[in-house]
């Protein structure tokens, strides 16, 4: 996730860990906020979790 979007690390790991969780769960959805860190993951076709945005303003 690091080397193909544009992430801090903790953001990378939390969506890696997303990712993973979502290949044996169904219903996984990742929480962030309005950083725009997410805006790519959230038009990648291919991450399978969801994102679900709790702030709509940038801490």
């Amino acid at each position: 996730m690091k080397r193909q979007h544009a992430l801090a690390l903790g953001d990378a790991y939390a969506v890696a860990a997303a990712a993973d969780l979502a290949t044996d769960r169904e219903g996984v959805t990742l929480l962030v906020g309005a950083d725009d860190d997410f805006d790519a993951i959230e038009g990648d076709n291919e991450f399978e979790p969801g994102i679900e945005r709790f702030r709509t303003e940038a801490a």
